[in-house]
């Protein structure tokens, strides 16, 4: 097995992966998977949110990508999941973003304190 950082050419197969530990919530975000998987590969790319490559470690076997952590400073929670939560309402039409704004505080109830 190797452990590595994720790196461009992983971005397809981490944003499937990312996806699928909250898929519901990512639809709810971009509206469907298609469009969830295209913001997840945009947002891997941009430093500094919850979802970017600057915190992903990848394991592979086999030259295929086995799984992945993403990992932070939890003080970090709340600006990068803000990051985030702005790319993803600038991909949608504003009459969607009094909701996405609701899940985005509904988010923060639920993490636990640092």
């Amino acid at each position: 097995m190797l452990v590595r950082p994720a790196e461009p050419r992983d971005d397809r197969a981490v944003a499937a992966l990312i996806y699928e530990t909250a898929a519901g919530r990512f639809d709810h975000f971009a509206g469907d998977r298609d469009r969830a998987l295209r913001l997840l590969r945009a947002t891997i790319a941009k430093p500094g949110n919850d979802t970017s490559r600057d915190g992903i470690v990848l394991a592979e076997l086999d030259h295929q990508i086995a799984g992945i952590v993403a990992m932070f400073p939890m003080a970090e929670g709340d600006k990068r999941r803000r990051r985030f939560n702005r790319a993803a309402m600038r991909r949608r039409a504003p009459w969607h973003w009094p909701r996405l704004m609701r899940l985005e505080r509904m988010g923060e109830e639920l993490d636990p304190d640092p």
